[in-house]
């Protein structure tokens, strides 16, 4: 385990790739009921790495890669709910004006949304909540011992 303590950034910044692709992954699959076409799914891979790289840009500026975990609170879930929204701008953006991707599902932009913020920090909130299970269990133990 301690071990991998030194590879945390390594392993957050990993995860959170995970994550946001998951998510983006997530939002397509929601969008078209399961079933995207063979063109949806090229547009996908296609712009999956320019997603990602735009979210871990944009939760870096807020701040969001790093920290202790097992701390995450409400100005967490907010700068979550900030950061998410703010990629989601700015990929509507690029995609729309600068690249003009099309055609491109803008549906998919509101449900990314939803799924980053859910993803993103129910995973943190979850790390918190077994953190601190676990300290309250431990008081627990020495006093049935």
């Amino acid at each position: 385990m301690s071990r991998l303590l030194n590879y945390r950034r390594v392993l957050i910044l990993a995860s959170q790739m995970c994550l946001f692709a998951m998510s983006y992954y997530g939002s397509f699959l929601l969008r078209f009921d399961f079933h995207p076409d063979a063109s949806y799914q090229s547009l996908f891979a296609r712009t999956l790495p320019l997603v990602v790289a735009v979210e871990l840009l944009v939760f870096y500026a807020f701040g969001l890669l790093r920290g202790w975990w097992r701390y995450a609170g409400m100005c967490d879930a907010l700068d979550i709910c900030e950061a998410s929204f703010t990629g989601t701008v700015f990929l509507y953006w690029l995609f729309e004006f600068a690249l003009k991707v099309d055609p491109f599902p803008r549906s998919v932009f509101a449900i990314n949304l939803l799924l980053t913020v859910l993803l993103v920090g129910g995973t943190r909130f979850a790390v918190r909540a077994y953190t601190e299970s676990v300290r309250s269990d431990a008081p627990q133990l020495i006093t049935l011992i």
